[in-house]
């Protein structure tokens, strides 16, 4: 999985910085705007955000100890940020994105006002500062205020968007497995208890295979999904091919765990 981290995170920077050519989908989706003053640009820290998760996933399964439930929460958060994104990404044409873009936008940063959060930002220059909230909210406003859909727009909560991009990506039970992930994030007694285990007598967390399994084939084809996107809307014949043989790789070695497991388990039948 470490291979599709990487592959994935590559293809979407490289897409990034090669620019946009004319008669692209990408290039309609834009309307004219530069990819960095675009709706696109919190389409591309979802995507940073859900490879990071990604990455971390990818390590954390290789560590030489037993581990569940954040096996679970990392899966959770790498498809809820993938769900943003695709929330964003899923529109006729640039100004439906720019409306979703800017409607959040607008929320989120009035949702951080009245819970006092505090963030910062980099300049142009590359230094940090602190970000001026009010300020903030005031141009969103103007950016809100000046798109030409002006109709009511409810953001959807993060399990709307998780399982909107689940089932888009072919998890058959989108609801259910989301669900299963939330009761892992959230210590929730009865999901808990599918990862209890005991070593050497005493009880613990563990990962039972099933689960690895769920987790490895929904986010797989959720990231597959999204860069597939990505590449379709650059019309980047090259980066297809590359991520599509590091994705079959990927896919090749669950195949092969899978079947190890399987073998293992039906040689203990009695």
């Amino acid at each position: 999985m470490i291979g599709a981290a990487k592959s994935g995170s590559d293809v979407c920077s490289r897409l990034w910085v090669r620019g946009v050519k004319p008669d692209t989908p990408i290039a309609d989706l834009l309307g004219g705007k530069a990819l960095r003053d675009s709706a696109f640009a919190d389409v591309s820290g979802a995507i940073s955000t859900a490879t990071d998760h990604l990455h971390a996933l990818a390590r954390v399964i290789r560590l030489p100890v037993e581990l569940g439930p954040s096996i679970a929460t990392l899966s959770r958060g790498t498809i809820e940020a993938l769900g943003r994104a695709w929330w964003l990404l899923d529109v006729q044409d640039a100004a439906a994105m720019e409306h979703r873009s800017a409607v959040m936008r607008l929320a989120e940063l009035t949702t951080a006002k009245k819970r006092g959060v505090a963030t910062s930002h980099l300049r142009t220059d590359g230094d940090r500062e602190d970000l001026n909230i009010d300020l903030a909210i005031d141009e969103a406003k103007r950016r809100l205020s000046g798109q030409p859909q002006h109709q009511e727009l409810d953001i959807p909560r993060y399990t709307v968007l998780a399982t909107a991009v689940m089932a888009a990506a072919g998890v058959k039970k989108p609801a259910t497995e989301y669900s299963h992930l939330s009761g892992a994030a959230h210590g929730e007694n009865l999901t808990a208890l599918g990862f209890s285990s005991v070593c050497d007598g005493t009880g613990r967390m563990g990962l039972p295979y099933r689960y690895l399994d769920m987790y490895a084939w929904t986010v797989l084809h959720t990231v597959d999904l999204v860069v597939t996107h990505l590449i379709d809307l650059w019309d980047a014949g090259e980066e297809r091919e590359r991520w599509s043989v590091q994705r079959d790789r990927t896919y090749d070695d669950f195949d092969t765990l899978r079947n190890i497991v399987i073998n293992h388990q039906a040689g203990e039948q009695p």
